[in-house]
């Protein structure tokens, strides 16, 4: 009895996997070969890290999985991660009549060691509707809910220059940014971060990947707290 050929025995099988990989190289034809890390990565953010950790979104304090970069490996047995930056801080919240509240004073006292003048301003940065697209492709539903409940906007105040960070080969830097981000109504009413899961400063950046758009990262760098995006006058008690 005559066998058999390869082909036949696992035509259906053949037959799949050729169709399956015709349908990634289209794919991949269709965003372009070089985004395909990115766009990998962002539906990797999206769809599992976003659903699936709370973490990252509910204490900004916390060291979540995405400052394994800033991890420094001291021996085979140790590794030491470095703390998050803080946010801006507005200090003038804890100041009356000249008189700093008690429980802020550790605090502003650790605030005014911070030297700010190593900062340098940036002349690349993303607009108000850079930033704004750029937050809201980040966390999706929760932020679109978020501004149609309170009817507003997004604005980037002060943006300062942060060092690149450049530890993924499929996501080259080539730009970052940090900026404080408030939210405000149709009555140009200030919101500051409106509520979670928006922050008030993020840092923003532009892949070699995709060189025209921002991304939102988390803060690399502490930055003072922004009184020409969030004026405010300090009523005495």
């Amino acid at each position: 009895m005559k066998k058999k050929s390869f082909f036949r025995n696992h035509k259906k099988k053949i037959i799949t996997v050729s169709f399956l990989g015709f349908a990634i190289l289209l794919f991949m034809n269709w965003v372009g070969f070089k985004h395909v890390p990115g766009h990998i990565h962002d539906l990797w953010r999206e769809y599992i890290v976003y659903k699936f950790t709370t973490e990252e979104r509910n204490n900004n304090q916390l060291i979540t999985k995405e400052y394994d970069k800033h991890s420094v490996k001291n021996s085979p047995d140790t590794i030491v991660v470095l703390q998050p930056p803080k946010y801006p801080l507005d200090s003038l919240l804890y100041i009356h009549d000249g008189e700093v509240e008690d429980d802020f004073k550790e605090e502003l006292e650790e605030l005014r060691k911070v030297d700010f003048s190593k900062l340098k301003v940036a002349e690349d940065f993303p607009t108000d509707r850079e930033g704004q697209y750029a937050i809201v492709r980040h966390y999706g539903g929760p932020v679109i809910k978020l501004l149609k409940k309170y009817e507003a906007s997004l604005k980037i105040g002060k943006c300062y220059v942060a060092p690149l960070l450049n530890t993924d080969p499929d996501r080259v830097e080539i730009a970052r940014v940090t900026c404080m981000v408030s939210g405000f109504n149709r009555k140009n009413e200030n919101l500051s971060n409106i509520e979670m899961p928006l922050r008030i400063a993020y840092d923003f950046v532009r892949y070699s990947f995709d060189p025209e758009n921002w991304y939102v990262e988390n803060l690399s760098q502490r930055i003072p707290f922004d009184y020409e995006l969030n004026p405010h006058n300090n009523d005495a008690d």
